[in-house]
């Protein structure tokens, strides 16, 4: 980590401040895993990427790895497993398996009606489209099936509003099992 964060003072970035962010304190630290290594890389390759695709790429191995690891290490004697989506499709597979509850995440509306909402506005400014917006583009429909995969698996899902609520509704999904938990923020005056 140490080597890391001096490595990363070299293209000034604070790391260690990065990594300070992502402290948990709200749990006692015996209760906590962490699993830091790759997300260190990413850290540091997204501040000199400039097109961000290797960034994505990064992120793609960080998430997967996280999850693979999840499922192979960490549900032995647990209930359930609470999954943040496009992170947790290993994880909800094993955990399917041995008969553990599976909440998912989905924190903002659903992927394709986001995809397609940007997609209009870069027809509309096309000055707009990056090198990374057509890669995200080329890999909206894989992304979309991982989603789905997970939405499937879960048997519980969590959603911030109702209009993410609708979005997954308008997709054709089982809102059933969506319940909505807002973010907590004062009242509009």
């Amino acid at each position: 980590r140490n080597l890391l964060c001096n490595l990363a003072k070299t293209f000034n970035y604070d790391l260690a401040h990065q990594l300070s962010r992502r402290v948990v304190n709200e749990l006692p630290q015996s209760l906590v895993r962490d699993y830091p290594w790759q997300e260190l890389v990413r850290l540091v390759v997204s501040r000199v990427d400039k097109q961000k695709i290797l960034t994505d790429l990064v992120f793609h191995w960080e998430v997967n790895g996280y999850d693979n690891w999840v499922a192979r290490k960490h549900l032995s004697n647990v209930d359930s497993i609470y999954g943040y989506e496009y992170a947790c499709l290993k994880s909800f597979q094993a955990a399917a398996k041995q008969g553990i509850a599976r909440i998912y995440d989905v924190p903002s509306p659903e992927h394709d009606f986001v995809e397609n909402l940007l997609e209009i506005e870069y027809q509309n400014f096309p000055e707009l489209q990056t090198p990374y917006r057509k890669y995200c583009r080329a890999r909206q429909t894989q992304r979309t099936q991982k989603r789905r995969a997970e939405w499937e698996l879960a048997d519980v899902v969590i959603t911030n509003s109702q209009f993410t609520k609708a979005s997954y509704q308008a997709a054709g999904l089982d809102v059933t099992k969506m319940r909505v938990v807002p973010l907590a923020a004062p009242t509009v005056c």
